[in-house]
């Protein structure tokens, strides 16, 4: 008996993340990425096997209480109004249009409307996102990001169209920091 117990309990806590909502399911993707060393990236990666789900405010909102938010997550969450995930795009319906500064290197520009496309580890085909160096400077969107490593070393390869492709270093020292426009120029 105690082994058909411990079985049963074993299959359920495997199966707990499937059968879990996308509530559950995002606050466990927050709590993963949290206790990441680069928790931008690890929830990207995360949201991505999410699976189709449209989450409200509300849900979203409760996903970041349970999940231990990182810093460099909050400030977006935060806004958050919808999710809608759809095979491999993803939609974030914000309260309104905001700019973050990336610790100093540039900034990330979000629409009302934000969306993507996640291709395994690329997000590409951006809407409504954009990279500046200066809070009101000139504003590109990028074509693609890809996340990697070189010599053990994660990095982002930034593809800016005509400002060129750029490798960004995202090790866990400067990872949330550097941010991703540390290395552009523009005009």
């Amino acid at each position: 008996m105690r082994i058909t117990l411990l079985c049963a309990a074993l299959a359920l806590s495997f199966c707990s993340f499937a059968s879990a909502g996308p509530t559950e399911q995002l606050a466990s993707i927050l709590r993963e990425a949290s206790a990441s060393s680069n928790p931008s990236v690890s929830f990207l990666e995360g949201i991505g096997k999410l699976g189709d789900a449209d989450l409200n405010a509300a849900q979203v909102a409760a996903a970041v209480e349970a999940g231990a938010v990182s810093p460099a997550l909050r400030p977006i969450l935060d806004r958050v109004q919808r999710i809608r995930l759809s095979g491999d795009t993803v939609r974030f319906d914000f309260s309104s249009a905001f700019a973050l500064n990336l610790g100093g290197r540039g900034y990330a520009h979000f629409d009302r409307q934000v969306s993507f496309q996640i291709d395994g580890r690329t997000l590409k085909r951006f809407r409504g996102f954009k990279l500046s160096q200066t809070a009101k400077g000139m504003k590109l969107a990028p074509r693609s990001i890809r996340f990697g490593s070189e010599g053990g070393v994660p990095i982002a390869t930034v593809n800016m169209g005509i400002a060129g492709t750029h490798k960004i270093s995202l090790a866990p020292q400067h990872a949330e920091a550097q941010g991703l426009t540390s290395r552009l120029r523009f005009g």
